[in-house]
């Protein structure tokens, strides 16, 4: 376990190898956008304190992986009582940031986002998994975005046929544009 120790200019995470995390202005930027983009989704996260963080890691990044390169995390109570500046947070390696054009980073973040849940009790927000449906209209509006989604759309139409969903993408509710007289 890691205990709590503080370090200037990064935020400490447990179980995950030592790295840099910084605030990044151009990821909080993104994030607002997505969520502005897909209101009825992402409502529980207008007045949220996110972290926006940018993270430069030691080890070796040969390969990318939607949850491996980027993250999502939320602060427990006792958390935000010792530092109340965030709610939750949106992490990813600053190599595949870098190196992603600006529909892929936007896939990127709805996904990540995607995980942070209002708590059912209220008050706050809970971390879910895959094993929810809260990932089924990511690649409706992306596409086949990520290579893992190819194996997404072929698991759900094998329990749902005819539900392939990899097509080209649809736009966000935000943005389409309103039905023809």
């Amino acid at each position: 376990m890691v205990k709590n120790k503080p370090v200037v200019g990064q935020i400490a995470v447990q179980a995950m190898p030592d790295s840099t995390y910084v605030l990044s202005g151009d990821i909080a930027s993104a994030v607002a956008r997505v969520i502005a983009r897909f209101p009825d989704k992402f409502g529980h996260l207008v007045n949220a304190k996110l972290a926006c963080l940018k993270r430069q890691s030691k080890t070796s990044e040969d390969a990318f992986t939607v949850d491996g390169s980027g993250g999502s995390f939320i602060r427990s109570d006792r958390e935000r009582g010792l530092d109340p500046s965030f709610d939750a947070g949106v992490w990813f390696r600053t190599k595949w940031w870098d190196s992603m054009a600006v529909d892929k980073r936007e896939a990127w973040i709805f996904h990540q986002l995607s995980h942070l849940h209002p708590r059912p009790s209220g008050g706050g927000l809970v971390r879910i998994g895959h094993d929810v449906e809260a990932f089924a209209d990511e690649p409706e509006y992306f596409g086949a975005w990520e290579d893992q989604l190819l194996l997404f759309e072929k698991n759900l139409d094998q329990y749902t046929p005819g539900a392939a969903l990899i097509r080209p993408a649809r736009p966000s509710p935000a943005t389409a544009s309103p039905p023809a007289n």
